[in-house]
């Protein structure tokens, strides 16, 4: 995913150029920034999980990286909420990043909820994961980078976009995501309004 910084913005405004949004559905994973991504999937390694069923890693541009996800264990569900001490990007770019990344810890934070909603949610991420498409709308200025996946019938799954518009597909699981780190990080959101959002998204069958 194509992740401008500040420097960046800076530049797109003087050039008077627009901001994009992310397409109606996922897209391809892709990165120009290999040793952020991994250093993120390092960061987030309990979002890898066996009993993990589906989650998400969200890196908005300025502010604390953070991963969801649903647990599936023993038939209960819950759902899961990390996140860092430090930005991982900052950490990254810095000089003594080696350091910077061993001194990250990982807060988390989860939640029961009802099987079925449980099961609604991996199977959102499964209807969205099998329609991964090419879109040309997949960067822009500073927002939030969506990587959403999965580990369906032995296969990975993987896709992402970028800041999608709230009314898309993606923008649905978006606010999905955020929906379940506002619950656990301030209680802005109650866990009931997730399967408002997912009464809203076309599912196919698995």
């Amino acid at each position: 995913m194509r992740r401008l910084r500040p420097f960046a913005v800076c530049a797109a405004l003087i050039w008077g150029a627009a901001p994009a949004w992310g397409g109606e559905y996922l897209a391809p994973e892709s990165t120009n920034f290999p040793a952020y991504e991994a250093a993120v999937t390092g960061i987030f390694k309990a979002a890898y999980a066996p009993d993990v069923r589906a989650r998400a890693i969200v890196e908005p541009s300025l502010f604390l990286e953070f991963a969801v996800g649903v647990t599936q264990s023993h038939g209960a569900f819950e759902v899961f909420f990390l996140e860092p001490s430090t930005q991982v990007w900052q950490a990254v770019t810095s000089p003594d990043h080696r350091t910077d990344l061993k001194a990250i810890t990982v807060k988390r934070c989860s939640m029961p909820i009802y099987p079925d909603i449980g099961e609604r949610l991996v199977a959102a991420w499964a209807s969205a994961l099998q329609d991964v498409r090419p879109s040309d709308g997949t960067g822009g200025l500073d927002g939030d980078s969506y990587h959403f996946s999965m580990t369906l019938k032995g296969h990975d799954l993987a896709g992402q976009t970028w800041s999608p518009l709230e009314s898309s597909e993606a923008g649905r699981l978006a606010s999905i995501a955020y929906t379940i780190r506002s619950a656990c990080k301030d209680g802005k959101y109650k866990l009931d309004r997730i399967g408002t959002i997912l009464g809203e998204i076309r599912t196919r069958a698995q």
